[in-house]
């Protein structure tokens, strides 16, 4: 008898090992994250210019059959630059005219739906990214049920601009 409970004893010490083990090395609670999303405000800036991300997204439908063929999703002006050296000047001014703080990178998934990242900034508090993006308006009530720090805003009848603070596994 004493054998099975120094095993059952063991496997549960084991148990107990493993469970903490998977756990998020953070320890940030749902009030940190809560402070960093209340904080962030969309920017009106971004805002203004969205007529320099239609001008844009005009463009990247233009060269549609040159940037589809890619095996990449996710473009920024460096990687423009090299995969389509003969684009690279018309991509350059648009991005210089959104500016370079509000434009990181745009994604076209190979259904052709587009989406602008803003940006991405890390905040150290919460050792956590937030995410401003613009992307076409489309019913995502089922993706904001499942990320409790997304909020989002109908700029026109086209585009929505979402801020995202990744709360990884901690919650």
């Amino acid at each position: 008898m004493p054998a099975i409970f120094s095993m059952r004893f063991q496997l549960a010490i084991l148990a107990l090992a493993f469970f903490y083990s998977c756990r998020s090395n953070s320890h940030h609670s749902y009030q940190d994250y809560e402070r960093v999303f209340k904080s962030t405000r969309f920017d009106k800036t971004v805002i203004s210019k969205i007529q320099l991300y239609d001008s844009l997204e005009r463009l990247i439908f233009k060269n549609l059959d040159s940037l589809i063929p890619d095996n990449i999703e996710i473009y920024d002006i460096k990687n423009l630059t090299v995969l389509h050296p003969d684009l690279s000047i018309q991509f350059q001014k648009a991005f210089q005219q959104i500016g370079t703080n509000y434009i990181d990178k745009f994604t076209l998934s190979k259904d052709t739906i587009l989406s602008f990242t803003i940006r991405e900034t890390y905040d150290k508090s919460i050792d956590s990214y937030t995410t401003e993006s613009l992307s076409p308006k489309r019913d995502n009530a089922e993706e904001k049920g499942s990320y409790p720090f997304l909020k989002d805003t109908l700029i026109n009848r086209k585009w929505v601009y979402s801020i995202h603070v990744d709360a990884k596994n901690d919650i």
